[in-house]
């Protein structure tokens, strides 16, 4: 289970937390190499919350300097937990994890087996 908790975040790293603030919350405006957004804990009306691209990490500074990755971020703007948060992504980005790779092959061997016993091959 963990080494499938680490092939999403290697999956969501490619996608990039750019992609996932578009996708899950608001367009980020640049400023350098940092790309800014309205913190969701405050009202404030300048952006506080940073998207470290090259990290893909975030900080909200309106929110005690608050940071994580992209799956705390949409838990973070989504009001959920991780859990949560990474199976929303999984659904969103089409990511399996290995166990559900398995299943597949294993119910696509069932079937081609199935359907060898039905024209009498094998």
């Amino acid at each position: 289970m963990k080494s499938d908790f680490t092939l999403t975040k290697e999956e969501l790293s490619r996608i990039g937390i750019l992609r996932v603030s578009k996708d899950f919350y608001t367009e980020p405006k640049r400023k350098g190499s940092v790309y800014f957004v309205k913190s969701p804990a405050t009202h404030d009306k300048t952006a506080s919350l940073a998207l470290y691209p090259n990290l893909n990490r975030f900080t909200d500074f309106a929110n005690g300097n608050y940071s994580g990755d992209c799956i705390s971020f949409v838990a973070y703007v989504r009001g959920c937990n991780n859990w949560e948060a990474l199976q929303t992504l999984k659904e969103f980005y089409g990511l399996t994890d290995s166990r559900e790779q398995e299943k597949e092959e294993i119910r696509r061997r069932i079937y081609s087996h199935a359907r060898g016993i039905e024209t009498g091959s094998c």
